[in-house]
């Protein structure tokens, strides 16, 4: 019985460590200076560090505001649509605006607006030149030309999970505890007649 036991706890450690579970990342988003506009709120992650596909993002939730007008962008409220030029790690969320191949991602704002990252000859479009941050809303379109990796936004928070792995050692360790606090316990006792 005991050998079994051991057996199928071992069985299952070794086969659990094959399964990761990342955890969600929420980054704060500051567009980076100078710009023409304002860009804030926060873009939460499937926890991917690298490269990130539009897939990769989970929820949004931005605020665009220039001089003339303001516009939110929620997820559901808002279209995703593109590729994306997004980067993340643990600390903070990157776009390369001096990739040769420049992806463009838009936030679609419900009112007809939009949000966008990517080359000026693409939707971002309004008359500079490069790569931009671009934002228009009822009419008023502004952008901002960057060059180089930009940081758009820093963690704000990592939800803890723990990995399969790690459950599977506590289940080990406090089963063997527990077995052995049982053995323990079993002790004969010698009663003289």
């Amino acid at each position: 019985m005991k050998k079994e036991f051991l057996a199928g706890v071992a069985l299952l450690a070794i086969g659990m460590p094959g399964v990761v579970s990342a955890a969600p990342i929420i980054y704060n988003i500051s567009l980076p200076a100078p710009s023409t506009w304002n860009l804030s709120g926060t873009i939460t992650t499937d926890g991917t560090i690298g490269a990130l596909s539009l897939a990769n993002i989970t929820a949004y939730n931005l605020t665009a505001t220039d001089s003339l007008t303001t516009s939110n962008c929620v997820n559901g409220s808002c279209a995703l649509s593109g590729s994306s030029g997004f980067s993340g790690s643990t600390t903070r969320l990157t776009w390369d605006f001096g990739a040769s191949v420049q992806p463009e991602t838009v936030f679609n704002t419900p009112t007809g607006g939009f949000i966008c990252f990517g080359p000026s000859n693409g939707s971002c479009a309004y008359g500079n030149q490069g790569n931009v941050a671009a934002y228009s809303e009822n009419g008023v379109n502004t952008a901002q030309t960057y060059t180089g990796v930009q940081v758009l936004g820093s963690v704000s928070a990592i939800a803890a999970v723990p990995e399969p792995a790690s459950w599977a050692m506590m289940i080990v360790g406090f089963s063997l505890m527990g077995m052995g606090l049982r053995y323990r316990q079993r002790q004969t006792v010698l009663r003289y007649v």
